[in-house]
């Protein structure tokens, strides 16, 4: 007699938007969690209490997507063709409200410090896309891609630096942005095209499927479906590994924690299984050894705040303007 494994059930549901969530993201190494809705909403959730840190209405129409920029400062993407940077480090949540949108009593919440306000075309639904020009800790330029002003089937690839003198015999349209304490310019790319092919196309043969991110460490994938189910893939073979189910209606967003690659775990994901190796210094690496206290030593918030940084989560946002939290891989 064969016994069924159980269903995998999400470790936490973050309850508190009244509309549909349609954009998730992890912020500040995975302490917060942002999320968006459909009626302009965003709330950065504390993930080592499970609770709303910051709530404000940051457009008048549903938000495409979101992300983080540094430790202090938010991005959001809305359907009233704004693209805009929020000043909302940590240090600022005190000023907040923690008031959710579900919360009808509240007429008005205090909104961050507005940095940037750029105008974007919103017209086919697609959200924006940015990463750093170089890998590494430095914050302070940064590549957006949006949705081309005049053409839906192109991009406009927009990048903030520090202000510097610009060559007008370039191919670059530069704009002042204010709302900084030191100036920044916007510097758009001109003239550029490039055409890309897949390397491997997969019939999932399932429809509706939105979404889709990949892991930090590059290892898997997961899509949000229109069926309530989501589904982890792995990036090598394309197979599927896990399908998710918690949710009664449509999930619109999926987010991953980052996952730090100097991690003593790693994960085997083609076979579902967990690996663990230690490498055990030699005398001399001993003087550059960190020495970590054992988590029994650590005070309740530093061992939420440890357990919230190295945690695997994949956040899913609904329908029913919910976020379910599941540790997975």
């Amino acid at each position: 007699m064969t016994s069924q494994r159980p269903a995998a059930q999400p470790k936490s549901v973050l309850r508190g938007h009244k509309a549909q969530v349609h954009a998730t993201a992890f912020v500040r190494s995975n302490q917060r969690l942002a999320s968006g809705d459909a009626e302009g909403f965003v709330v950065l959730w504390d993930l080592t209490i499970m609770r709303p840190r910051a709530v404000w209405r940051a457009h008048e129409k549903a938000i495409l997507g979101i992300a983080g920029w540094g430790d202090d400062k938010i991005i959001t993407h809305g359907r009233d063709n704004r693209l805009v940077v929020w000043k909302a480090a940590a240090e600022d949540e005190a000023v907040f409200s923690t008031a959710l949108p579900l919360d009808q009593s509240v007429s008005a919440r205090t909104q961050p410090w507005i940095l940037h306000v750029l105008e974007v075309n919103t017209m086919n639904f697609c959200s924006f896309a940015q990463c750093t020009p170089d890998p590494g800790p430095a914050n302070d330029e940064l590549l957006i891609a949006v949705p081309n002003t005049l053409s839906s089937e192109s991009e406009d690839i927009l990048a903030t630096t520090p202000s510097q003198a610009v060559d007008a015999r370039t191919s670059l349209l530069s704009t002042a942005l204010a709302g900084e304490s030191r100036p920044t310019k916007l510097a758009q790319k001109a003239g550029v095209s490039c055409k890309t092919l897949p390397a491997k196309t997969v019939n999932t043969k399932h429809s509706g499927q939105q979404g889709l991110r990949i892991r930090s460490d590059g290892k898997i994938f997961a899509t949000a479906g229109w069926d309530s189910k989501v589904r982890v893939y792995s990036t090598k073979t394309m197979s599927e590994l896990a399908v998710l189910k918690w949710h009664d209606v449509g999930c619109y967003t999926t987010a991953f924690a980052i996952v730090d690659g100097r991690d003593n775990s790693s994960v085997e994901v083609e076979g579902a299984s967990e690996t663990q190796f230690h490498e055990k210094p030699n005398d001399k690496d001993r003087s550059a050894v960190e020495v970590v206290p054992r988590l029994g030593e650590l005070s309740v918030r530093d061992r939420r705040i440890k357990q919230a940084k190295e945690a695997h989560w994949l956040a899913v946002g609904s329908k029913d303007g919910k976020i379910s939290l599941w540790d997975i891989y």
